[in-house]
């Protein structure tokens, strides 16, 4: 079942490393790519502008990441 991304909880920062710094939202950093432990997750878009995938995360508000294989 695909939960929206509005109910999904918004992962902290900090569980992160970024790489590929696109832009600042609301004087955070947001990356194309993140990494945490053995997982990458790639900068899909704004959310409401692309589509959510089943297993997507949030790490800043409104904007959505995929796990790459």
């Amino acid at each position: 079942m695909l939960v929206p991304a509005s109910e999904r909880p918004l992962l902290p920062l900090d569980a992160f490393r970024g790489q590929d710094l696109m832009f600042y939202q609301a004087g955070s950093p947001v990356y194309r790519t993140l990494a945490a432990r053995d997982s990458r997750w790639q900068l899909l878009g704004e959310q409401g502008e692309v589509a959510e995938e089943p297993a997507g995360i949030q790490a800043y508000p409104d904007y959505l990441y995929r796990q790459q294989p």
